[in-house]
């Protein structure tokens, strides 16, 4: 079970990237837009 810690924080790392991503990719293409106009 000590080898539990560090398989949590690449889950909690991956939990991130999924979360940020879309919001990442949300505000560039809004700023795409932005500038598109």
């Amino acid at each position: 079970m000590g080898d539990s810690a560090p398989h949590k924080a690449l889950r909690l790392i991956g939990t991130g990237l999924v979360i940020l991503l879309p919001v990442v990719l949300a505000l560039w293409f809004a700023q795409l837009r932005a500038k598109a106009e």
